[in-house]
């Protein structure tokens, strides 16, 4: 797992996911040999906080990668009110 914030490595380097064609925000099965799928784990800096057509919490919101087009994964990746780590989804979770 890679935090990916404004102004760090990977923010600048980009989202893999989200540079490959077809992954963020593509509607295709991203689940990979061990159960899960890709996603990301954010958090604001306060409750009800909009960002890429999205309402965020003070509390971490799980979203998959295929629920987000690239421009939101960017959008979200470098708003400094907003922490942004990628994680692994279980697939038994899937839809929480």
């Amino acid at each position: 797992m890679a935090i990916s914030k404004k102004g760090t490595s990977a923010a600048k380097g980009g989202n893999q996911a989200s540079k490959e064609k077809g992954s963020a925000g593509a509607n295709v099965d991203q689940s990979n040999s061990a159960g899960s799928i890709p996603g990301l784990e954010v958090t604001s800096t306060q409750d009800g906080f909009w960002r890429a057509g999205l309402q965020w919490s003070s509390k971490p919101t799980t979203v998959k990668l295929s629920d987000l087009t690239p421009e939101q994964v960017q959008d979200l990746e470098w708003d400094p009110s907003l922490t942004v780590v990628e994680v692994d989804i279980p697939v038994d979770q899937e839809g929480s």
